[in-house]
């Protein structure tokens, strides 16, 4: 692989690169700001591939409807230097989903998820073509983002183990190929292990039927055989993954005590010729009553008119056998040449049924017993021990089968005591063995430290802690390959290379220090030389005025020695250069503004360059200024807004002061002439009475309010100064009325006309 690529690069005209996230044989993906949107994406850069780019494209352009909340967009591809680069939306905060560190049920809310995404993406006709975990990321929120949708075959990092053949053969990918991909998935969360061609469900699974029927149709060979409604398996999956069941009438639960099974549900539906044998041996409390009572019928018999063949039966657990039989009825005698076996006494029943019961309960609890303990990785710390413990229950289960209740149920208890006493020895041996994992981390034990770790770890799976120093474990003969090639590289001057070595073993184990010690010594060998020339380009930009060209090799240069005062400097600089010029800018506004007599667009120019510097004289005058004349200004507007305002004698005066103020002013603006102008004409006649016409039907009370009543009256004509009145009438038993009048000099007005005519 030839890609050098190093932080804080730009890459092409669009992209600065942050730092890198993943690589591989044949890509490298790296965080980066867009310079367009000025946000942060995924920038993928393959090795090559530039003859790929029209089908890019095109896979591009075919998804562009594609927009989902799950789905990872992937926004331009191009090519820079002969290799091809995709560019995709950021998944914060987001790790690879991992079924095989899981469970169905845990996962079902990412499932339904993935389900919901294919469905819609296949009513588009689209299909994502190469599914595998490697494409699906996890966020903080547990929401879903799936990447890869339609690219090229030769750019996805395919998993074949969750891929049709059609796929791997070159065929151009389907629904049907995500259905089968979705089938691999659900398969390995739900047993534990990878689906592969030609493999089954275990005979002994618990899954129901109906799940088991709905991931086979998913992963059918052949494509026309593949469930086509993905809506089905959802409801199925999801019924079972919240514990919802088919309803299936009389359901018996048949518990088996071997080690190598779990209690598996069996239908009573099943027809006689596919029932297990132990089915066969189960009788329904009906079935014993009625047994009873004619065992009882019997026993008077056997007593009463037999009593010279009677025998007295020895109960004994190695005796005593159930009868098989179950009696519906009077039975003709039959003739036999079997010596006749005694029947058994009713309370004999019962003692059978107990010790049976009884056993049962034992083995359930050993059951649970082995289960726990292998959650918790017994085989690992205690194996030879366990696997003593396990053919102890192994022959507890052969006594059991020969009906040798009591001594099974012996047996049971004695393997349930032997696993208390490994159960209660789990600290100590978690202790232990992170005390070794430790010290083999440190010593560079692979072997040691692996198997410590993944003991540890099996006993204490939820501790993140545990898990990671595991992780460092399986990771650390790969480290120590990576710290022998850098050394050896930077022995030889080849920094380049060395840091490359150094960066790959932290990526893998981010707490090895000697890593992390070579990866900052050579990074500053590096740096010495791109530090001087960033310094000289910033420089060169700030005399030519390009800040932002000059402030990115300023910070580049801060990037590469953060704690050098020179890239500050320089930064300075700009900034003082940069503020001059915007002062400028801001007094020039200013003067524009006070050309137009724009006072609040002035006020604001005038502030934004005392927040820049307080103490600029020209700044605080013509801030005094410009507020002196808005107070004017909306003093003028007032009285020329509301004219009526005048009617008062205060308001009167006010109008009087400001027209006076304003009259000052040596050399008026075109505005402020045309305020002064109207202003003073308002006010000359602002006491001139106008005479209104006020009509009524000499039923009703007439008023105007601040002027006075005038009774009932069919005609008057009254003086009122200009301004606004409200009139009044009243009569008794009728709804009052009002008017709102206002009154402008020069204006006509009206006959008014004032009645009640509403009754109440």
């Amino acid at each position: 692989m030839t890609l050098e690529f190093v932080e804080g690069q730009d890459f092409s005209v669009r992209y600065s690169l942050l730092h890198q996230i993943a690589q591989s044989d044949s890509a490298e993906v790296w965080l980066a700001l867009d310079k367009e949107s000025d946000e942060r994406v995924c920038v993928k850069i393959f090795d090559g591939h530039a003859d790929l780019l029209e089908k890019s494209q095109a896979a591009l352009q075919a998804s562009r409807g594609l927009i989902h909340l799950n789905i990872v967009r992937n926004n331009q591809c191009g090519v820079v230097d002969g290799n091809l680069f995709i560019s995709s939306s950021y998944v914060r905060s987001a790790n690879k989903f991992d079924p095989g560190r899981t469970n169905f049920t845990e996962s079902w809310p990412l499932l339904e998820q993935l389900f919901s995404v294919l469905e819609f993406a296949h009513s588009l006709h689209i299909s994502h073509g190469h599914l595998h975990p490697g494409n699906l990321l996890v966020d903080e929120q547990g929401q879903l983002h799936i990447t890869g949708f339609s690219l090229p075959a030769l750019l996805s990092d395919d998993n074949p183990a969750y891929l049709t053949s059609e796929v791997l053969q070159g065929q151009a990918p389907d629904s049907s190929d995500d259905v089968y991909s979705l089938g691999c998935i659900v398969f390995l969360l739900l047993t534990g292990q990878s689906w592969h061609p030609g493999a089954t469900f275990e005979a002994n699974s618990p899954l129901p039927a109906q799940v088991r029927q709905t991931v086979a149709a998913m992963l059918a060979p052949s494509p026309y055989d593949r469930l086509a409604n993905l809506g089905e398996a959802k409801e199925v999956l999801g019924n079972h993954a919240k514990g919802i069941t088919a309803a299936q009438p009389n359901e018996i639960r048949q518990t088996t005590f071997s080690r190598s099974s779990r209690p598996a549900a069996v239908s009573t539906t099943r027809s006689k010729v596919h029932q297990l044998p132990q089915e066969r041996h189960l009788v329904s409390s009906t079935v014993v009553l009625s047994g009873l009572a004619i065992l009882l019928v019997l026993a008077g018999f056997v007593f009463f008119i037999l009593p010279n063949s009677q025998r007295v039966l020895d109960i004994s657990r190695e005796e005593i056998t159930p009868s098989k039989t179950t009696v519906a009825g009077p039975a003709a005698p039959s003739i036999s040449t079997e010596p006749e076996k005694e029947a058994l006494a009713p309370l004999q029943i019962a003692q059978l049924e107990f010790l049976k019961s009884e056993g049962q309960r034992i083995a359930a609890l050993l059951l649970r017993a082995q289960i726990e303990l292998e959650d918790l990785g017994v085989q690992l710390w205690a194996g030879e021990t366990y696997d003593e413990i396990s053919h102890l229950a192994d022959s507890g289960d052969s006594l059991y089968r020969e009906e040798k209740f009591g001594e099974a149920t012996d047996t049971y208890e004695t393997a349930i005591d032997r696993l208390g006493e490994l159960e209660k020895g789990i600290p100590g041996v978690l202790q232990e063995n992170i005390k070794i994992g430790e010290a083999a981390l440190n010593a560079g034990e692979v072997e040691a430290a692996i198997t410590a770790w993944s003991i540890a770890h099996a006993i204490e799976r939820d501790d993140t802690d545990i898990e990671t120093q595991l992780h460092r474990a399986e990771n650390l003969d790969e480290v120590l390959t990576h710290m022998k090639s850098g050394d050896r590289h930077e022995r030889s001057s080849s920094l380049p290379e060395a840091l490359r070595s150094y960066r790959d073993a932290t990526r893998l184990d981010p707490k090895w220090q000697a890593a992390i010690a070579g990866v900052a010594r050579v990074r500053s060998k590096i740096a010495q030389t791109k530090f001087t020339d960033a310094m000289s380009a910033g420089f060169s930009r700030l005399a030519a005025k390009q800040y932002e060209q000059s402030r990115q090799a300023f910070v580049t240069a801060q990037e590469i020695f953060p704690k050098s005062q020179e890239p500050n400097d320089g930064l300075l600089q700009i900034h003082i250069a940069q503020r001059m010029d915007t002062i400028d800018h801001h007094k020039k506004a200013a003067t524009e503004f006070e050309q137009k007599e724009d006072w609040p667009g002035a006020i604001n120019e005038y502030e934004s360059v005392l927040k820049l510097d307080e103490t600029l004289v020209f700044a605080v005058n013509g801030l005094l200024a410009v507020k002196e004349r808005l107070e004017l200004d909306l003093a003028l507007n007032r009285f020329l807004a509301q004219p009526t305002l005048m009617r008062e004698d205060d308001e009167l005066a006010s109008a009087k002061t400001a027209l006076v103020s304003a009259s000052r002013y040596r050399q008026p603006g075109s505005l402020l002439k045309q305020q002064l102008s109207t202003l003073s004409m308002l006010i000359t006649v602002a006491r001139i009475p106008i005479t209104i016409e006020l009509n009524s039907d000499n039923k009703t009370d007439v008023t105007i309010y601040r002027v006075g009543s005038f009774g009932k009256i069919s005609n008057s004509e009254v003086q009122l100064y200009p301004g606004d009145y409200t009139i009044v009438g009243k009569r008794r038993g009728y709804r009052d009325v009002r008017f709102q009048l206002t009154l402008l000099a020069g204006e006509l007005v009206q006959p008014i006309y004032i009645s009640c005519t509403e009754k109440i």
